[in-house]
């Protein structure tokens, strides 16, 4: 049975579809008749780039059609958004697979576009092995590594992942967290009032910086005192607080702030757009530089401060959780440890009589 192979092919400046096969009449007449040129040079059938065009030849040879390494990325992607999956894991899964495939065609010396199709066991254990000593990878980004293979195994190879390759155990770190004392520093040496806005907001809700950035004019209820969290992680809604600080602050100067037709609480450079997540993680860095702190934190840490301060005061573990948006209650029962109440209740033994 007659194999065909797509690939991508850029002519011209525009995207184009190649088909190559050995010689036979059947696929020949279905081509001629979808509107695909034959190019006698280079031996191969092409069309313009049409994704219609590519699933009929593929809907009428199932079982021979077999796609590049791009064209397949291309229809993973497709998926992970019909699947609903967040744009952050498309973006992940997808950056890690052409990572993986680009060092194996490096590793085997190969420009071939269907190689992912030859790869084995050995290759995933090499690929991990060189992320993890000589690119010095953490396990979390190991992890990560691990997820968007099993994907690609799992929906396009059709075959069970190597058994061999294990994940990593999580590794257990304790942040940093951050005093208010050392917060409200941070926020008072910074002059713009809309950079002090997004640390207090941080810090308020316990919003993730995503979250933050893209927050609109709609999602704040002043009369409820609360601020509705759209598609979070996990394409969840929660609802979080509204401090009344924060908005006192973010009244008196939302004329400074808020630009004509733009929705966002926190506009970027353009219309209607928001302020970029590095920009704001920036604000963070350059606030932690000026106020001479000497943690190891970062924008998130006003995440976990949020979290443990609220434990601190006596608000109860599951009400957290929810606030946090966290699935799993573990994720959150781990702000246990690293609260200053909790610490307290054991003394010192230089302290013991």
């Amino acid at each position: 049975m007659t194999s065909i192979f797509l690939k991508l092919e850029i002519r011209d400046g525009k995207k184009v579809i190649e088909a190559t096969f050995a010689f036979d009449s059947e696929i020949i007449r279905f081509l001629k008749g979808e509107g695909w040129r034959w190019e006698p040079a280079k031996k191969v059938w092409w069309i313009p780039y049409q994704t219609e065009k590519q699933k009929a030849l593929e809907h009428s040879f199932a079982e021979r059609t077999q796609l590049s390494l791009e064209l397949t990325i291309v229809d993973l992607k497709r998926d992970l958004i019909l699947r609903n999956y967040s744009r952050k894991t498309i973006k992940t899964y997808l950056g890690q697979i052409k990572l993986f495939f680009a060092w194996v065609s490096t590793n085997r010396n190969s420009n071939d576009p269907f190689l992912y199709r030859t790869v084995s066991d050995p290759d995933v254990i090499q690929y991990l092995d060189y992320s993890l000593t000589i690119k010095k990878l953490s396990f979390a980004s190991i992890r990560s590594i691990l997820q968007a293979l099993r994907f690609f195994w799992r929906e396009v190879l059709k075959s069970p992942f190597p058994k061999k390759v294990k994940y990593p155990r999580k590794e257990e770190h304790l942040p940093d967290i951050l005093s208010k004392g050392e917060i409200m520093r941070m926020v008072a040496v910074l002059p713009n009032p809309k950079h002090k806005l997004i640390l207090l907001l941080a810090y308020s809700t316990g919003m993730r910086l995503s979250e933050i950035v893209s927050l609109k004019m709609k999602d704040i209820d002043p009369e409820r005192e609360v601020i509705h969290v759209r598609m979070g992680k996990g394409k969840k809604d929660r609802i979080v607080p509204l401090s009344k600080t924060f908005l006192k602050i973010w009244k008196e100067h939302s004329d400074f702030i808020l630009r004509a037709n733009n929705p966002y609480i926190f506009p970027g450079q353009y219309p209607n757009t928001h302020l970029s997540s590095r920009t704001a993680q920036k604000i963070f860095e350059n606030a932690k530089k000026t106020s001479q702190l000497q943690k190891e934190v970062s924008f998130h840490s006003l995440r976990h401060a949020f979290a443990t301060h609220l434990l601190e005061a006596g608000t109860g573990i599951r009400h957290i959780q929810m606030l946090l948006g966290h699935a799993n209650l573990r994720t959150t029962e781990r702000y246990a440890r690293l609260s200053r109440i909790e610490i307290l209740k054991v003394p010192s033994p230089l302290d013991l009589d």
